[in-house]
């Protein structure tokens, strides 16, 4: 654990090479889902921060970066699990569309350019649906 916070702050966010880009852009997202898991909140805010900016420049179409992509969006249902008391209706809703939405977009682009990934995306819709309804039935 000790290891990942030194890496975490040490190691440069952006890789030089595009050709690396997307390789890195799926290690920092396995990394903030890894983080969160085991409660690492130093370090887990740097490898989000670093995922966050990575996928606005990587393009949708390896497996590299949908995979890293997946492992983003299963990071942001855990925390709609974790956190769902503090939404209010509204923000809750606000969310789940955008969960949604780029769910869809994940889909196509697996559709397209990465069938194999095809399952993992069902699995994640399937936990992603599974959340929200247990979200809105511990609301009523």
């Amino acid at each position: 654990m000790k290891i990942c916070n030194e890496y975490a702050t040490r190691c440069p966010g952006m890789p030089s090479h595009p050709k690396f880009r997307s390789r890195v852009f799926c290690l920092c997202s396995h990394m903030t889902t890894w983080t969160s898991e085991h409660n690492l909140q130093d370090s887990y805010s740097v490898w989000y921060n670093r995922a966050s900016n990575l996928s606005h420049a990587v393009v949708m179409d390896n497996y590299w970066a949908l995979l890293g992509s997946l492992a983003l969006i299963t990071n942001k249902i855990a925390k709609i699990q974790k956190n769902f008391v503090m939404y209010t209706e509204n923000e809750f809703s606000q969310v789940k569309r955008a969960l949604k939405k780029e769910l869809k977009t994940i889909e196509k682009a697996c559709s397209a350019n990465v069938p194999i990934l095809a399952d993992s995306v069902r699995d994640t819709e399937k936990r992603f649906h599974v959340i929200v309804q247990r979200c809105n039935t511990l609301r009523l």
